[in-house]
């Protein structure tokens, strides 16, 4: 059992991550540009529900979060799959960053 317990630490210590990881499709650079675009989905998420809410047309806001800030748009403008954005989002990968 301390043997199995070392060597995934071993795995762990050694493992590659961001742009060391040979396969990696994005820099740092662009890890933070597409965090701060989900920050902003999620702000104009919010805002147009609250909008909505109060009776005001929000139709031209809604329109550019469908259009811009969707994870698939934000993924075509990095060349990469919506589910790798979904996975930014959610901490699955780019985690420490």
């Amino acid at each position: 059992m301390k043997n199995e317990a070392y060597r995934i630490q071993r795995i762990r210590e050694t493992a590659k991550r961001g742009e060391d990881c040979p396969t990696a499709k994005l820099s740092r650079a662009e890890v933070e540009e597409i965090k701060s675009l989900i920050r902003q989905r999620t702000l104009m998420s919010d805002w147009i529900m609250k909008q909505t809410q109060e009776g005001k047309d929000v139709s031209y806001q809604k329109d550019y979060l469908r259009k811009n800030l969707t994870y698939k748009a934000i993924g075509s403008q990095y060349n990469i799959s919506d589910k790798n954005i979904w996975s930014i989002a959610n901490g699955q990968s780019w985690s420490h960053v």
